[in-house]
């Protein structure tokens, strides 16, 4: 099952930082029952480089 990111961010300060975390969470593949799906929110932007991990 492939891994999603939810669009909220968590935020929280330790004695040395700012900690910024996203929220891990599973979506079925699209033909698993659902029908359409829709982006809501890019987390990246025109020209930045990605890696399949």
């Amino acid at each position: 099952m492939p891994t999603y990111y939810d669009t909220t961010l968590f935020f929280y300060e330790t004695e040395k930082e700012k900690v910024h975390m996203r929220y891990e969470f599973k979506l079925p593949d699209i033909g698993e029952g659902l029908h359409e799906a829709e982006i809501v929110r890019w987390f990246i932007q025109e020209g930045d480089e990605v890696a399949r991990n």
